[in-house]
């Protein structure tokens, strides 16, 4: 009979060390938590949830004149835009980068984006080669082709994809499939004519495949 007193025992000492454990936790838990710093105490949660959890939050983080939403979001982004930023400016500043490391190329990429003169220079010159292959395109399997192309390094024609976590299932890496589209307005941009809609008075006629492209468009929108 002394075995289901020991027992009891036992599970009596580990009932009262969860117990201490439990009351040390929680403060221990809000002092390394940055969210608990943002909780208005003040407040009763069970009347207004929201500003309980963000109150503090809201009264030291006034959102800027600047903006139009504000939150800790933009303070992650900010700080992850600053860091991005200092890191292409050294890789470019890196003279003796070795050829092919990723310094020279982040050096590279970043010089070339920030030569506005040059890029103004050379207008669409550089886009000259896509023109051609969409000027080329006979049929549908063509259309297809090019998208497939296009894909590779340009704005997600017609569909988006991406790969992160399943939103069924965190733990799995998935493949996600959005809508696209064209790059180019809704229909009413092309045909309103209020002032706001300005399309019609600034419209300056460019050689090559751009217009055609945005005749067929105006033609189909006519159509149907």
């Amino acid at each position: 009979m002394k075995f289901p007193a020991l027992l009891i025992s036992i599970l009596a000492l580990a009932f009262l060390s969860c117990q201490q454990k439990d009351k040390k936790e929680p403060a221990t838990g809000r002092q390394d938590d940055f969210l608990w710093q943002w909780i208005d105490s003040t407040l009763n949660p069970g009347d207004d949830f929201f500003k309980y959890a963000t109150g503090d939050w809201m009264k030291n983080n006034p959102i800027p004149e600047s903006e139009k939403r504000w939150g800790i979001a933009n303070l992650i982004y900010n700080e992850n835009y600053e860091k991005l930023v200092s890191i292409c400016n050294d890789a470019a500043s890196e003279k003796s980068a070795k050829p092919g490391s990723n310094a020279q190329k982040i050096g590279d990429f970043w010089t070339t984006a920030m030569d506005t003169l040059k890029i103004e220079k050379q207008g669409v010159l550089p886009l000259q080669n896509i023109f051609e292959q969409i000027d080329a395109i006979k049929d549908k399997q063509g259309v297809l082709d090019m998208i497939a192309d296009l894909q590779k390094f340009t704005s997600d024609p017609l569909f988006y994809i991406a790969i992160y976590q399943d939103e069924m299932n965190s733990e799995k890496v998935a493949v996600h499939l959005y809508q696209g589209g064209i790059g180019l307005p809704d229909r009413d941009y092309y045909f309103k004519t209020d002032s706001r809609t300005p399309l019609n008075s600034s419209l300056v006629p460019v050689p090559g495949p751009i217009p055609i492209a945005l005749k067929a468009l105006v033609s189909i929108s006519s159509a149907t």
